[in-house]
């Protein structure tokens, strides 16, 4: 999910349109260029440092039963992606302005809350002979750990 913010002073191109986007941690990363350091800085963001962040990070929220989200931008130049930065892109999944340039702002782990009833449904449905399967857009990490419990 992305916004376009209107009326940026401080956009790096001299333009005045920046992009947020929110999405799946791991997504958001890999389009990711650079990240905002500890002072704010703009820094490029290696390869190396991605992965470090998955690991260290991403697998570890979910191996906690947590969601992840990441969230970037990106100062956009004029007429970047089209007119109106919504030219999509040949995938068709994603506009092309958030496919690549973007710079890590952070990335964040969400607990949700299993329902109190869920483990004595799921045993009374297995009993009865039900197969139960779990359908989620999760990371696979937590998934798998939210279906353990």
């Amino acid at each position: 999910m992305s916004t376009i913010l209107q009326n940026i002073n401080d956009s790096s191109t001299g333009h005045s349109q920046r992009i947020h986007v929110k999405g799946a941690a791991e997504m958001v990363i890999n389009k990711c260029t650079h990240y905002l350091d500890e002072h704010g800085d703009r820094v490029e963001l290696t390869e190396q440092l991605k992965n470090t962040i998955v690991t260290d990070v991403i697998e570890k929220y979910a191996m906690n039963a947590m969601r992840t989200f990441g969230f970037a931008y990106q100062d956009l130049a004029e007429n970047q992606g089209g007119p109106a930065h919504d030219n999509m892109s040949d995938d068709e999944q994603f506009y092309e302005v958030e496919k690549t340039g973007l710079t890590l702002i952070g990335a964040i782990g969400v607990s949700s809350v299993i329902r109190q009833e869920s483990p004595y449904v799921v045993s009374q449905c297995k009993e009865a002979g039900i197969r139960v399967r779990m359908i989620t857009g999760d990371n696979k990490i937590s998934a798998k750990v939210v279906a353990k419990i």
